[in-house]
């Protein structure tokens, strides 16, 4: 009789081991179709578990290079790393990036001289590319738009503005844009020195910069819901990088 009761209870309890849920396996699943990732709240609902839960097992996960975790403003997204596409995705981005090198500079030679306000076209262009492009949506956006004094407005448009600069290394291993608020004499405009580090080799051409201020003035207004403008200062092509100038419109 003891024998046989002890005989249930190792069924029991090796029943339950094997019906145990391995959170690790659900969270690779539910990411496999994710394209642009999922922060950890978003996991934890899915998964119905807590938070701590789903953190307790990114660490691991992350170490072992099945995710990546990237920073995108307040929020971490966690993405699957497809290691069987890792070689492919290379090329593409190597192709992509030597064809849009050559279009720059093309783009600089036979246009600039035929059209002197071409600058104005290009950030028409990045105005237009901004609306039709997925934008991961920021938090601080709502503290600019509630903003009421000139100073907690450009104190606030500052922050939004390297977070929107940020969000463009969010599909690149390694950051593409490095921003960082630069010393103003006017109290009512922003100065922001934008390094570019490489991923597209495009960043010694003024065209690149030009289509940047236009598709991230665009992003900058219609998140916030104020009238601001981006401009470009001064590029220096042989330091990689662009000071541009953040100020509201007349009419704000």
């Amino acid at each position: 009789m003891k024998e046989e009761n002890n005989s249930k209870n190792n069924e029991t309890t090796h029943f339950k081991s094997t019906s145990k849920r391995d959170i690790r396996f659900e969270i690779l699943e539910i990411l496999r179709d994710e394209e642009y990732g999922l922060n950890i709240s978003q996991l934890a609902e899915k998964l119905g578990v807590t938070r701590n839960t789903i953190r307790n097992h990114l660490a691991s996960l992350e170490q072992e290079q099945l995710i990546t975790v990237k920073q995108v403003g307040q929020s971490k997204f966690i993405h699957r790393v497809n290691r069987s596409s890792e070689n492919i995705l290379k090329n593409v981005q190597s192709l992509i990036s030597n064809f849009l090198t050559s279009f720059w500079k093309g783009f600089e030679k036979v246009i600039y001289p035929l059209h002197p306000d071409s600058h104005e076209l290009l950030m028409k262009i990045g105005r237009e590319m901004s609306r039709s492009l997925y934008w991961p949506p920021i938090k601080s956006a709502r503290l600019v738009h509630e903003a009421k004094t000139d100073k907690e407005l450009m104190k606030e448009v500052g922050k939004f503005a390297l977070q929107i600069f940020e969000v463009f290394n969010y599909y690149s291993k390694m950051p593409m844009l490095i921003p960082e608020i630069s010393p103003s004499n006017d109290p009512n405009v922003l100065i922001i020195r934008v390094e570019y580090t490489g991923g597209f080799y495009v960043g010694d051409t003024e065209a690149f910069y030009y289509l940047l201020a236009g598709f991230f003035e665009e992003n900058l207004n219609r998140y916030t819901k104020r009238d601001l403008y981006i401009k470009v200062l001064k590029i220096q092509k042989e330091k990689s990088c662009c000071y541009y100038e953040l100020g509201k419109n007349d009419n704000e």
